[in-house]
């Protein structure tokens, strides 16, 4: 359980940094948030049972620091479950969620925490790159600044403009609970995110892009076994949480829309885009035809033009979508290498 309120230390940030086997990050990641914490923060590591020196080399960079702590699990139990058992050793006011092998502007926290005012969660904007000198494009928060309540920030969810990273998101402890993540092995973030959207009284959503996402062969976005199931549990929280609004809620929230962008476009998409097996993307697009039954596409052609396209393509076949797929996917990373190529040659 998480403490009272009036028992976490007012204004400061825990930081949680769960790793595994990134001794070859340890140096960067320490140097990093020495350079972002204040004196009234906190950081706890949780190593996932690594098997190369991460642990040690952690100890060795921290052991002078009393800000830092390190939490050991004997067996790999995954990184929600990491992000939870950190959640419960949390005593500051507000928590903030990293990755080892990302960066962030040096001034995130103390940014954040000057924003967020009286709300229980702060959304910021986060880019994702290729290239760690070149701006990437947009992946998370709208470009205003503004105060919602819960209702206004699931709309935004549901299109498209929130998502579940938790690197550009500041949350106070007390809206996080108990085990806020799900032991699942991709989407735990978003269902956690979700649930405490659900909670909050006020959301605050600011412009600044303060983390940068940094795309790595192996980054768990990009593993090549796909577990179709979470993407089904993550739907599942976010229909569960638009009804705890009321069924008058609900009708406003489009949840058909929702749908088809995260459920239904992951299930054919995400196997083509990691080079899944053949076996795979069969399985991948039969869910997703599945998911379409029912669903009157033509109504996303007045809100949502491109995902109409997307759903009729899916209807129409695998052949059709996969070779409409592949060939957009070309161009975006052709047109992306040439523009951090010329990025680089700029600068």
């Amino acid at each position: 359980m998480q403490s009272a309120s009036s028992d976490l230390l007012p204004g400061a940030v825990t930081v949680i940094a769960p790793v595994k086997n990134a001794a070859s990050y340890v140096p960067g990641l320490v140097s990093q948030l020495i350079g972002s914490l204040r004196d009234q923060d906190r950081v706890i590591f949780i190593d996932d049972s690594s098997d190369d020196d991460t642990l040690s080399l952690l100890t060795e960079h921290v052991a002078a620091d009393p800000r830092f702590s390190i939490l050991e699990e004997s067996e790999s139990r995954g990184v929600a479950h990491a992000r939870n058992r950190a959640v419960a050793q949390t005593r500051t006011e507000f928590v903030w969620f990293v990755d080892h092998d990302d960066e962030w502007l040096p001034q995130a926290i103390s940014h954040m925490v000057s924003r967020i005012g009286q709300a229980d969660i702060l959304l910021a904007r986060a880019d994702y790159r290729t290239d760690p000198l070149v701006p990437g494009r947009i992946v998370d928060g709208i470009d205003s600044d503004q105060e919602l309540t819960a209702r206004d920030a699931l709309q935004l969810v549901l299109k498209g403009k929130i998502h579940g990273y938790l690197w550009c998101k500041l949350f106070r402890t007390e809206i996080l609970g108990s085990d806020p993540f799900p032991l699942l092995s991709s989407q735990s973030d978003f269902c956690g995110v979700v649930a405490m959207l659900g909670r909050a009284r006020r959301v605050r959503m600011i412009p600044t892009i303060v983390y940068h996402y940094l795309w790595r062969p192996g980054s768990i976005t990009r593993k090549k076994r796909i577990e179709f199931g979470n993407f089904a549990a993550a739907r599942s929280v976010v229909h569960e949480t638009v009804a705890s609004f009321g069924a008058a809620e609900a009708s406003v929230l489009r949840l058909t829309e929702f749908d088809c962008r995260f459920y239904v476009h992951a299930l054919a998409f995400v196997p083509i885009r990691q080079g899944a097996s053949p076996e795979v993307r069969k399985q991948g697009y039969a869910l997703a035809r599945q998911g379409l039954r029912g669903v009157r596409t033509r109504e996303l052609l007045s809100t949502d033009s491109r995902l109409f396209l997307e759903m009729t393509l899916i209807r129409l076949g695998p052949v059709a979508y996969t070779a409409v797929t592949v060939a957009a996917l070309r161009l975006f990373d052709f047109r992306n290498r040439l523009r951090v190529a010329s990025s680089r040659r700029a600068s």
